[in-house]
């Protein structure tokens, strides 16, 4: 908060939305350790021991993102 005069005031703030930048992954799915491992046409586990869904991220991880608010009172 920076004060000009009486009476008058500039503040200045900046405001952060996942700052660094975090992804989380979901945790891996292993219905059965002895099943056989399954893959898609690219080779791409899909089932079996276990395998970790990249298609589906939490989805309140938004990329970075910021903001600076100024406010001028008088």
């Amino acid at each position: 908060m920076f004060r000009i005069r009486e009476g008058m005031s500039l503040t200045i703030r900046g405001e952060f939305f996942n700052i660094f930048n975090r992804t989380e992954v979901n945790d891996p799915i292993a219905t059965n350790a002895l099943a056989t491992q399954t893959r898609n046409a690219s080779g791409v586990p899909t089932g079996g021991f276990g395998f970790v869904n990249p298609g589906s991220l939490y989805p309140y991880r938004t990329p970075r993102q910021g903001q600076v608010l100024a406010r001028f009172q008088f």
